[in-house]
């Protein structure tokens, strides 16, 4: 039985945006997923809306601060709608991968082994103050040998990992994630990408509270 990969989710918005406009056509008037109307239906309108979201901050400083701006509301909202469109294809199909290979996302088996060269779990996650109020410092076992980068994502607490989003793609093993709200909670998790882009598994998830 095959399921579909949930990859798209740690992408950069543009990507989202311009991967589910061909999801979108591919699932329509697609017979060999079953009905999945409703999803779609909700993934289309919040992709149109993630789309117009993405292109009212083209001036934002950075990848990580427009993420930051949306995570509570449309980027968080796609990873929902995503999810329960996958699911529904999923459930239709009864995991056959003739079917799910109508849809442009990769699919897999569980069980199967990871892909050969894929990182080890990133350990040691821990958190701290930064030097400036509402910083906060993510910090973690360097892999070795040394992967590619690292995907580092956040959610506003309490942890919920449908609402983890992706704020940045350190290469070290510390990163700094500035102009958090004091005394509110925050949770992190990182997973390490491979020379060949191979993406390990996420990391136990660390707490941290700005201050």
């Amino acid at each position: 039985m095959s399921k579909l990969r949930r990859d798209l989710k740690e992408q950069p918005i543009p990507i989202k945006v311009t991967e589910g406009a061909r999801l979108i056509n591919a699932c329509t008037g697609n017979t060999a997923i079953g009905d999945v109307a409703a999803e779609l239906t909700a993934f289309t309108a919040v992709n149109t809306q993630l789309g117009a979201d993405n292109g009212n901050s083209e001036d934002a400083a950075d990848e990580a601060s427009r993420l930051l701006d949306v995570r509570d509301t449309t980027d968080g909202q796609w990873n929902v709608a995503f999810e329960n469109l996958l699911q529904a294809a999923e459930k239709n199909t009864k995991g056959e991968k003739a079917k799910l290979d109508t849809l442009p996302v990769p699919n897999y088996e569980p069980g199967r082994s990871p892909a050969v060269g894929a990182p080890a779990k990133v350990t040691g996650v821990a958190t701290s103050h930064g030097d400036n109020p509402g910083d906060v410092e993510v910090t973690w076992n360097g892999n070795r040998p040394k992967p590619l980068l690292y995907l580092l994502r956040m959610c506003e607490g309490p942890f919920d990992r449908a609402k983890m989003q992706q704020i940045a793609t350190p290469s070290g093993s510390r990163h700094v994630v500035p102009g958090l709200t004091l005394g509110k909670e925050y949770w992190f998790e990182l997973c390490a990408v491979g020379s060949n882009n191979q993406q390990g598994p996420w990391s136990e998830p660390a707490r941290a509270i700005a201050g």
